[in-house]
């Protein structure tokens, strides 16, 4: 229900955006923790979405504003629910971040980041279970061995503790792994063990 309500109500600000005037307006039905549809053409375009307030159904889409080239947000059940954000454009030349949460800081998190002309140059990919991407714990993939990791201390200590053979046996274990049949937490182990393995 919250899926076909939430798309209504996305179509409809969406419909609405494209008739009116380059101006700010809202619609609210029931207030915070109702129905409410946002326009902001004022910078750009902006539309907002929710069902049921902060912790209900939330979906932002903008393009221009604030001198980004697009931004797409998505929320289910708020900073503790599922969570999607895109961004493409930024500052200082071409950038791209996707960030994915589920389960909020201590659930899973998964965030990729590339930018050309900016500040940095490359790729940045941060995986976490059960804290914020790219927050405390690194695997060494850094020039100083302080880069961004998926990985707590302890993690990485018992990675570091298994023997060749103890690693090339997950790996095959994880080999049969699916995204559709497993635990998304396991899931995203393998990839982390994948990723270690092919450095």
């Amino acid at each position: 229900m919250y899926k076909t309500l939430g798309m209504a109500v996305l179509s409809g600000a969406l419909a609405i955006s494209v008739s009116l005037p380059a101006a700010a307006e809202g619609i609210s039905i029931g207030g915070s923790r109702g129905i409410s549809v946002d326009v902001d053409t004022s910078d750009g375009v902006g539309v907002g979405a929710s069902v049921g307030g902060r912790s209900g159904v939330n979906a932002k889409a903008s393009v221009g504003g604030s001198r980004d080239v697009a931004d797409v947000d998505a929320s289910v059940g708020g900073g503790r629910g599922v969570n999607a954000s895109a961004n493409v454009g930024g500052r200082g030349g071409l950038s791209a971040d996707v960030d994915a949460s589920v389960g909020g800081e201590g659930g899973l998190n998964a965030s990729v980041g590339a930018e050309l002309g900016g500040s940095r140059t490359g790729i940045d990919i941060d995986a976490g279970i059960g804290r914020k991407p790219g927050g405390d714990g690194g695997d060494g993939s850094g020039p100083d061995g302080s880069g961004p990791g998926g990985l707590t201390a302890p993690q990485r200590q018992a990675l570091r503790d298994m023997s060749p053979g103890e690693r090339q046996r997950l790996l095959k274990r994880c080999s049969s792994v699916t995204s559709s049949a497993y635990d998304p937490a396991l899931v995203e182990l393998c990839r982390l063990l994948r990723l270690s393995a092919s450095r």
